[in-house]
């Protein structure tokens, strides 16, 4: 339901972990094109590989797909998402074009495009310009963190799976023990962390109490099965489910 032309959101407007996918998009734009000048196809091969599989699957389209399936078809929320995976598919698929002419030419002519594009065919589009303004250090400095923690609360989640405590990470409820700069972090982002650990409810609380809680690189995380109901939607558990009138098991 994304057309470019009308519901692209300014980046100026995204939710920040938009931004930093812009960010992560914009250092591949670099090393492609480096890689390119140079005639070094391994290069260009590995950076597309890290970015699709460490960057894209394993952290921002994990977080995604919650706010893609459940906020409000035209809400800024999921126009920002889908923005960014926008730009991000526009730009691979030229990026890829001259090693992988068919398979470029094949997504080429499924997906969207500006009216300013030439539709008709990804050869005659130019390969993607590196774009200043989306580097932000200190926006890839707190990510990198945030992605440092969320190892560890992931390796909490898998204990807890293991143990049956939980079976999917939504079942879960997490206390977050961290102290200084990361716990400053984590309260900064508070309302956020749900989401981004993919869980039902994120405390937090100081090192100092984290007790019995497993012990990571970063911080400490303690995993309780939640005791509320699943949302038929979302899947996450909540208070609120059933609370509104006629709509029976969502939140």
């Amino acid at each position: 339901d994304f057309d470019p032309n009308k519901d692209m959101v300014n980046y100026e407007d995204m939710l920040e972990i938009d931004k930093w996918a812009m960010l992560k998009l914009n250092q591949l734009v670099d090393k492609s094109i480096s890689a390119y000048e140079a005639y070094e196809f391994h290069t260009l091969y590995n950076a597309t590989l890290n970015f699709c599989i460490v960057d894209m699957s394993n952290f921002y389209l994990d977080i995604l797909k919650s706010r893609l399936y459940t906020e409000k078809a035209d809400s800024k929320e999921r126009r920002s998402a889908q923005t960014a995976m926008y730009l991000i598919l526009s730009a691979m698929v030229k990026l890829l074009a001259p090693v992988l002419a068919y398979t470029a030419e094949e997504i080429w002519k499924f997906m969207p495009h500006l009216d300013s594009e030439d539709a008709e065919s990804v050869m005659f589009a130019s390969i993607p310009e590196v774009d200043s303004k989306f580097d932000n250090k200190d926006l890839e400095e707190k990510w990198n963190k945030i992605i440092d923690i969320r190892a560890d609360v992931n390796k909490a989640l898998e204990l807890a799976r293991n143990e049956k405590v939980i079976g999917k990470s939504l079942d879960a409820e997490i206390t977050v023990f961290a102290k200084g700069d990361n716990l400053d972090l984590l309260k900064s982002m508070e309302k956020e962390l749900a989401e981004i650990f993919i869980t039902s409810k994120v405390s937090l609380d100081s090192l100092d109490n984290a007790g019995d809680a497993i012990k990571g690189e970063e911080v400490a995380v303690k995993v309780e099965a939640s005791k509320f109901e699943k949302c038929g939607r979302c899947w996450v558990h909540s208070e609120t489910v059933g609370t509104i009138e006629g709509f029976d098991g969502i939140c």
